[in-house]
């Protein structure tokens, strides 16, 4: 190797590592991050046997679907997210026909408005790019991540129904809860950690995306028509833009959900779950629900804070429907969202082209903190050996 072209490649080596290293997490909280993932997957708090990962299942966009629980069940029906019907104390931690019978919506009980009223029905959401959701819960009822981590073990660990901490289960540190928060802010979509829409447009596209139809959608998303955007903005498209005059940011609507016709009929059979009754309304039927993030939203698939529609194009359908323009939500807008069968495929194709991951469709292995500060290492002891070399051979 000349000179010239070793300073070129050494001068390169610092330019990529000038570039690299400010990029990424010091050592230090790429340890809080693997404690964090530690305490999700395996950390009961002491409590039933559950742990954060027994509802948000990360081959399930760490969410949990009802296709997820009925084979768990049929595999592990002892499993800890089936403890309601294994432990009599806990019977009424969750509703099994909910869950897992009925019409399996995979819906899990919470207590939003407190442990001494009713629990509401919910399912369990997909944790996706939470740093850019706050507030979090279905209804924005944590402001951050360290209230719902204590609040989903009061909830869901608990060895009674008294919820009595330190005899029911061990409130998490806040040492365990900054890890928690750490992990969970690393969960992203895509899995780089870059939801630029154009990129994942253009890689959908390059696999075969229809690019017509995606930008028909696209358009019809940000435009005036379909109005999406009114609502889902921002850079994971879950910010209300602020032409409602509610503000930004994250926001909790009521968009009239509850009145769909699969929430008329639970499929459950006696007591608050007969098949001739509806399934409870949060509120009285006027509960507001945060705004989900839609980057990646093909992969979370039941939608709707109860499961409601099973696909992308019934969840675009619903707000050309009469449930939606009935709603609170509906009147905030300055005009009726008409949008044909057409135009809802449209939309379809534009959100199934944002839930394409262009970072794995690199081919490139993904590296944690640590693999890629060795690789780094190696790197500049590459660099240096080189040059060790370089100057023993000119000196002979």
């Amino acid at each position: 190797m000349s000179a010239k072209r070793s300073r070129l490649w050494r001068g390169g080596l610092v330019f990529v590592l000038a570039w690299v290293l400010p990029q990424a997490p010091s050592a230090s909280f790429a340890q809080l991050v693997a404690q964090g993932e530690q305490l999700f997957n395996n950390e009961t708090f002491n409590g039933n046997g559950r742990t954060c990962a027994t509802c948000h299942v990360a081959a399930q966009s760490f969410g949990l679907t009802p296709a997820g629980i009925a084979t768990l069940f049929a595999s592990s029906p002892t499993d800890p997210l089936f403890i309601a019907e294994t432990d009599p104390v806990l019977a009424t931690l969750e509703n099994s026909c909910l869950m897992r019978m009925g019409n399996t919506r995979g819906l899990i009980l919470e207590n939003i408005d407190g442990f001494s009223l009713p629990p509401n029905f919910r399912n369990s959401p997909h944790l996706f790019n939470l740093a850019s959701t706050a507030p979090y819960g279905l209804s924005g009822e944590f402001a951050d991540l360290k209230l719902f981590s204590t609040g989903a073990v009061m909830q869901h660990f608990t060895k009674t129904m008294a919820r009595n901490a330190g005899a029911d289960f061990t409130l998490p540190t806040a040492g365990e809860l900054n890890a928690l928060e750490a992990f969970m802010n690393s969960i992203t979509f895509p899995a780089d950690g870059n939801p630029d829409l154009n990129r994942m447009i253009a890689f959908a596209i390059a696999q075969g995306g229809d690019a017509t139809a995606i930008a028909a959608g696209q358009a019809l998303f940000f435009g005036p028509q379909a109005q999406c955007s009114t609502c889902h903005s921002g850079p994971v498209l879950a910010d209300a833009d602020g032409s409602l005059g509610t503000g930004t940011g994250n926001l909790a609507f009521d968009t009239g959900v509850v009145n769909l016709p699969a929430n008329l009929d639970d499929g459950c059979s006696g007591g608050p779950g007969d098949p001739t009754l509806p399934l409870p309304a949060e509120d009285a039927g006027t509960r507001r629900f945060s705004t989900p993030a839609l980057v990646g939203v093909n992969l979370t698939a039941p939608f709707f804070h109860d499961n409601s529609v099973s696909s992308l194009l019934l969840a675009v359908n619903f707000y050309d429907s009469a449930e939606f323009a009935a709603s609170p939500a509906a009147a905030r807008l300055p005009a009726p969202i008409v949008i044909n069968f057409a135009q809802q495929n449209q939309i379809v194709a534009f959100l199934e082209a944002i839930s394409v991951d262009p970072s794995v469709g690199l081919g490139l292995p993904a590296l944690s903190t640590e693999a890629a500060l060795l690789l780094v290492a190696l790197l500049l002891l590459s660099a240096t050996l080189l040059g060790v070399v370089q100057r023993r051979r000119t000196r002979h």
